[in-house]
């Protein structure tokens, strides 16, 4: 391909320059939707991972091949350390109504 000056000169080897201008603009955004929904996925992974106790990198693991099943088998079949301290705290006896306090 050969690009035209405003002259009418053609301009040999500029077609490279000439497509990257008309791509660049639209990329940026293609490129930002697919960070945000590449690490969306991530992040949401991590906060799950953080609230049941366990160490929140663990999520990490994800851009592995197979590292979604690892750490969803992690998640399933391992004890929450949050868990066992919610178990270990005496529940408080419920209030019903009619009685004092």
């Amino acid at each position: 391909m050969v690009c035209f000056t405003g002259g009418g000169r053609l301009v040999p080897g500029s077609e490279n320059k000439l497509m990257l201008a008309s791509i660049g603009p639209s990329i940026v955004p293609i490129v930002l939707i697919a960070l945000a929904i590449g690490l969306l996925p991530i992040w949401f992974l991590w906060r799950i991972i953080d609230r049941t106790g366990l160490v929140g990198p663990m999520a990490l693991l994800c851009f592995l091949p197979g590292g979604f099943v690892i750490v969803l088998g992690v998640v399933a079949f391992s004890d929450w350390p949050s868990m066992q301290a919610a178990q270990a705290r005496p529940i408080p006896p419920q209030w019903t109504p009619g009685q004092p306090g």
